[in-house]
């Protein structure tokens, strides 16, 4: 068996985020700062006649923040449980499947939210895992 995924790069890193996620991969996208909203999610773009949150992995990976006015090359929507969200983006390469047995435990990367890593031309990129990410960021109200 093969998983798919598709790698991206966020100034000089790459990772990689499920395939099966991606709903999407645009160019460079306006996106509507709100007003203190953190800053792992700090606006929204319109997609597709709605607005989608923008999650911006910069400030979770150490990176700095998006700042309000300025975008970033291309823009991945991907669809996590019942949510869809932009990620903006310097970089995607297409979609690599990658066999079952290349996937392991992150040993060369250390990404919050990313405990397993592929390694794509000989570069090892962490898997974000993006529920896990999506309900610590916006957890559900409880019951």
């Amino acid at each position: 068996m093969s998983v798919g995924v598709v790698p991206a790069k966020l100034h000089d890193v790459w990772f990689v985020v499920p395939a099966s996620a991606v709903q999407e991969i645009l160019g460079e996208q306006r996106w509507v700062p709100i007003a203190g909203a953190p800053a792992e999610m700090p606006g929204v773009i319109a997609w597709r006649g709605r607005a989608v949150a923008v999650l911006d992995l910069g400030p979770l990976s150490g990176m700095g923040g998006l700042p309000p006015g300025e975008s970033r090359r291309r823009t991945i929507v991907v669809h996590v449980d019942d949510a869809t969200l932009a990620l903006p983006v310097d970089g995607v390469r297409e979609v690599q499947e990658v066999p079952d047995e290349a996937v392991r435990k992150a040993q060369l990367t250390r990404l919050r939210h990313a405990a397993m890593e592929v390694e794509l031309d000989g570069v090892p990129m962490p898997i974000i895992e993006l529920g896990e990410l999506l309900r610590t960021l916006a957890p559900a109200p409880a019951a």
